[in-house]
């Protein structure tokens, strides 16, 4: 995994920024955001980046794991909105 550099005053789950190809990416620990134990940085970790947007707005985001089961590449096409619910969430 590339070295991340840390951003201050940024939420706990936020673990910093990767440079990748020239573009910086958010890294998100998942296990943070989901209320657990911190992940620990080691050889097993792997970074995920989720790209969002159409071709006008792209953006992207790296998902801190500690496990990778499987790669899939979902067109648009197929993913559902948020439910309403989520519309506010933080």
């Amino acid at each position: 995994m590339q070295e991340l550099t840390l951003l201050p005053e940024s939420p706990p789950y936020i673990r910093g920024v990767i440079n990748l190809r020239g573009k910086l990416i958010s890294v998100l620990d998942l296990s943070l955001w989901f209320g657990r134990e911190e992940i620990v940085l080691g050889d097993r970790i792997a970074v995920i980046v989720v790209e969002t947007g159409d071709e006008t707005n792209v953006n992207h985001l790296g998902i801190m794991v500690e496990n990778v089961s499987e790669i899939v590449d979902i067109s648009a096409a197929n993913v559902e909105s948020a439910p309403d619910m989520m519309a506010h969430a933080e």
